[in-house]
């Protein structure tokens, strides 16, 4: 995506992303969820993150994607989902 540019993502009557779009940010999230330098590793539980840093990782969502107000509440559930299996397979691969 060119700087700039945003995708505008529509949802159904539950708040959840639908068509093309959702693809797209379902798999933008993951990508997300993985890079260390946007979601911490050093928190034990998503909860313990600090509220502040949750709305920060919002709003670089809605640099890229037009999000509607219905889905922050999909979003911020499916980040937390991701992170925890990310950090799940991480220790899973390099714990012993």
């Amino acid at each position: 995506m060119r700087e700039g540019e945003r995708i505008v993502v529509e949802c159904n009557q539950l708040g959840q992303p639908i068509k093309k779009a959702a693809c797209l940010l379902t798999s933008f999230l993951g990508t997300v969820a993985r890079r260390p330098q946007l979601c911490l590793l050093g928190y034990a539980k998503w909860n313990d993150m600090l509220p502040t840093y949750k709305v920060e990782l919002l709003r670089d969502m809605e640099s890229k994607f037009v999000l509607p107000p219905s889905t922050h509440d999909f979003v911020m559930k499916s980040l937390n989902r991701k992170w925890k299996e990310y950090r799940a397979q991480l220790k899973r691969d390099y714990m012993r």
